[in-house]
């Protein structure tokens, strides 16, 4: 288990402990569906996950430069990530206290408004809202009469935080591809010589075998072939060229050449193939990593959708909040926000 996960864990255990008789002291009411709405929304973070862990990148951790600008900035969107959804963990977990800690419908506006004028700053900066937009919606926050009727005044802010989630993962993606591309070079370059070898070998290889594929036609008396041979250079040894057409002895040395030059690009095959088996391992888990990560990331995108969903049917008064998180609601909701979702 990674830091972020077993903080959300340990943010998970606190919850619970804090507000393990939510359902017996709100049960009825509108109230007793906040402390359901926090424990799934952490139970559902806990498996989000950016990062890439060492013991997944056996081969790959070797060609990271840390002073790589693509490196720099791939780390910064991912710790931007990381601290939306400890946002959202805490404004989940901020409205159970919110909800426990004050017995009337006006204490708990009051100290709504309150925590949506502390996070202001941040969040207009974060969500791009427009100018004056953001003290429009906590005025209408401050104006309800219902804790529930509040929330959903709230809700502008909630989508905006999930169009701001689907742009970070857009730009999150995009950094994972121009990283990807700048380690593929790298791998490449360090394996420059290996390659070098393995084309050559490849070549020569597949040179002799069409020259004896053409010596099996001389033997069945196409004489053209031969000529063919001739000009492919695969006749290393000159003493076996013939004076003019080849008789069978002639064909026989020649193709007993051919064949002990194969022996001996096996030879060297044998030598270098473990260094050619661990560049294509490389690859490979380049390519793995690089899938995980925006799978990583489009799970995330439905994850925040799901979340300000969730928002959304509990501050309406949906009691069940099974019906809340609901992931199949997730990528209309996404083309409603005009942001291309991909699952």
């Amino acid at each position: 288990m990674n830091l972020r996960n077993l903080w959300l864990l340990m943010v998970f255990v606190i919850t619970l402990s804090g507000c393990v008789s939510m359902e017996g002291k709100f049960k009825g009411t509108a109230q007793a569906n906040v402390g359901a709405f926090a424990d799934q929304t952490i139970a559902m973070l806990s498996n989000s996950d950016l990062g890439v862990a060492q013991d997944n990148a056996i081969y790959v951790r070797h060609f990271i430069k840390p002073e790589w600008e693509e490196v720099k900035h791939y780390e910064m969107l991912t710790n931007e990530a990381e601290l939306m959804l400890r946002g959202i963990v805490k404004y989940s977990i901020r409205l159970v206290t919110i909800a426990e800690t004050n017995k009337t419908e006006e204490t708990r506006i009051e100290a709504y408004t309150k925590y949506l004028e502390e996070v202001q700053q941040n969040a207009e900066g974060k969500l791009q809202l427009g100018p004056g937009y953001y003290d429009e919606l906590v005025v209408k926050v401050g104006t309800e009469e219902k804790f529930l009727s509040a929330l959903q005044q709230a809700q502008p802010i909630v989508n905006a935080l999930g169009r701001y989630a689907q742009l970070l993962m857009d730009d999150i993606n995009d950094a994972t591809k121009k990283l990807a591309k700048k380690i593929d070079a790298q791998i490449d370059t360090e394996f420059a010589e290996v390659i070098a070898y393995q084309k050559a070998l490849e070549k020569e290889k597949y040179a002799i075998l069409k020259a004896l594929g053409k010596l099996y036609r001389t033997y069945e008396g196409e004489s053209a072939a031969f000529e063919e041979v001739l000009q492919s250079n695969v006749i290393r040894n000159k003493k076996l060229l013939p004076k003019g057409q080849p008789n069978e002895e002639d064909l026989h040395n020649i193709a007993d050449h051919l064949v002990k030059r194969l022996d001996v690009i096996a030879k060297i095959w044998h030598e270098i193939e473990p260094d050619w088996n661990n560049y294509r391992e490389t690859h490979r888990e380049l390519d793995r990593l690089h899938a995980k990560v925006d799978q990583d990331a489009n799970r995330m995108r439905a994850m925040v959708i799901v979340w300000l969903r969730a928002h959304q049917k509990m501050a309406a008064g949906v009691q069940n909040p099974a019906e809340w998180f609901d992931v199949e609601s997730a990528p209309s909701q996404l083309f409603q926000m005009g942001v291309k979702a991909i699952f």
